[in-house]
């Protein structure tokens, strides 16, 4: 159960438990010299992996590369295993499909650790790529060897409507540079990274544990808080991928609620982890972060964190003034002293 007491930054091993006999290679495509691994994760949404394969195998680049497709229902001969077999003599393109469906946590990490290369580019199937993506990410990844994941921006769909998005505070803070370093503290009011689109380390990945189910649906944003506290993670401005809000498990009630929750108590962990505030102060911020979370609604928080926590945080007084006082404090803070 999350509560106050856990422990985020625990290590939970969610890559040794896998097991080998879930899944079995469909056709296989080997690049001696690959640099790259795009791993693209599917379940049932053939409309949507057609886009996103594509956008895999149309890469403006000289770097050689290669994609996998991991798929993770176990029907044969299904709508996706159609589209594939299409795809079948696709010289750097490898097919995987589950005899056991794993959800989609697992699935990442399979991808994952299935690659053939050092560095792996996980995508979901309803997101695409932009044709130069991988052009862009090898340049800021020479700059940055250090570096263990890349999180570039994006564009936002919601199915194929484009939607507006604003900068955030530090993506305007760091508008001329292009990119910084993401610091565990960038997490207490949201993440500000998603596990698609993104360029990992493989090796890093597998000693961090991966992504940890026990999380659900937040599972990423536990991960990426947890790996900003022991790797460097680049955050990059420049949009080379698109996110697509689709029908899938994101947008179920339990699942908004289960974030909800997650970041919650993550935010109270990292703030009392890193201290920079008196607990009072703490606990007005928290307060006001899930009346905002809430929209105001007293009945939902209640609904969300039960009777016992919902009646300590009654008693606190909100403030929304407080609330963007202290966020812009903590920005302001982690941009300049990089804690």
């Amino acid at each position: 159960m999350i509560n106050s007491q856990t422990d985020f930054f625990s290590h939970i091993d969610s890559i040794s438990s896998l097991s080998k006999e879930t899944i079995e290679m469909v056709f296989d495509h080997v690049i001696e010299d690959a640099k790259y691994t795009i791993a693209i994760t599917v379940y049932k949404r053939a409309a949507f992996l057609k886009q996103c394969l594509e956008s895999a195998i149309h890469q403006n680049t000289d770097i050689p590369y290669e994609i996998i497709v991991v798929d993770d229902d176990p029907t044969r001969n299904n709508e996706v295993h159609a589209l594939m077999s299409v795809y079948s003599n696709v010289p750097n393109l490898s097919y995987y499909k589950k005899t056991k469906n794993e959800g989609l946590m697992d699935n990442m990490n399979r991808s994952i650790i299935l690659a053939r290369t050092d560095w792996v580019l996980l995508i979901h199937d309803d997101d695409w790529l932009c044709k130069d993506y991988l052009k862009k990410i090898d340049n800021y990844h020479r700059k940055y060897p250090d570096y263990t994941i890349l999180v570039p921006s994006h564009t936002t769909f919601y199915f194929d409507k484009f939607i507006e998005t604003k900068s955030s505070f530090r993506e305007w803070m760091c508008k001329m540079k292009g990119c910084w370093r993401i610091r565990p503290l960038d997490f207490i009011n949201g993440t500000c990274a998603t596990p698609t689109g993104v360029l990992y380390h493989k090796d890093s990945f597998i000693q961090s544990g991966g992504y940890a189910k026990q999380y659900g649906m937040a599972a990423d944003y536990v991960f990426f808080a947890k790996h900003s506290s022991e790797n460097k993670i680049l955050r990059i401005n420049e949009k080379v991928f698109h996110y697509r809000f689709a029908e899938n498990e994101s947008l179920k009630q339990d699942t908004i609620d289960n974030t909800k929750v997650i970041g919650h108590y993550l935010s109270v962990y990292l703030m009392n982890r890193y201290r920079w505030l008196p607990q009072s102060m703490r606990d007005r911020y928290e307060r006001t972060r899930l009346w905002i979370s809430c929209k105001g609604d007293e009945t939902e928080i209640q609904r969300l964190l039960g009777d016992e926590v919902y009646e300590k945080y009654r008693k606190v007084s909100s403030s929304n003034f407080i609330y963007r006082i202290i966020n812009l404090y903590v920005k302001v803070s982690v941009f300049f002293k990089g804690v």
